[in-house]
């Protein structure tokens, strides 16, 4: 059901490793998917491609996912 999805965003991700809208995309299909470890790895990458998503620092969000899942 997600396998498609993640294939072109993925695709879309190696065409633009720094945009960080594709990494979170990616994120987000993962997310639903349950497959936790690649959404956090997804996530991550967004965040390092960008110093802000939705008003949501970096510094933040690491803060923030550190305490969470690890």
């Amino acid at each position: 059901q997600f396998a498609s999805a993640i294939s072109h965003i993925k695709k879309a991700c190696e065409l633009e490793p720094n945009n960080a809208e594709n990494w979170a995309m990616l994120g987000g299909v993962y997310l639903k998917a349950k497959d936790y470890q690649k959404a956090l790895d997804a996530y991550d990458h967004a965040v390092d491609s960008s110093r802000q998503i939705d008003g949501l620092s970096s510094e933040r969000y690491k803060g923030i996912r550190n305490q969470t899942f690890e």
